[in-house]
């Protein structure tokens, strides 16, 4: 409701995986603990609920490729780190 249409969300978030789940007990005394996971799907329905269009969804080995780069360590233990793109309805 808040969104202009056309408007641009671009977030980061993490698909389930053993690593993530390692990394709970990690964080968990940081500022930034790790407190869900989401499949893609689940992100696009979960954008959807809230008026945005998925434009753009990659994970670490995606973005290495997309971007004509070898992956690294972070992309291999990262690689279930997305980034995604989405549009409010009514923009493009």
């Amino acid at each position: 409701r808040r969104s202009a249409p056309g408007s641009r969300l671009v977030a980061t978030y993490n698909a389930p995986s053993l690593v993530r789940w390692g990394m709970r007990a990690v964080t968990a005394t940081s500022r930034e603990p790790h407190r869900s996971t989401y499949r893609p799907d689940a992100m696009r329905r979960l954008l959807a609920a809230y008026g945005f269009t998925v434009l753009d969804d990659t994970g670490g080995l995606e973005r290495a490729a997309r971007f004509g780069k070898r992956p690294g360590l972070v992309d291999l233990v990262w690689t279930r780190g997305h980034h995604v793109v989405a549009a409010s309805n009514g923009g493009s």
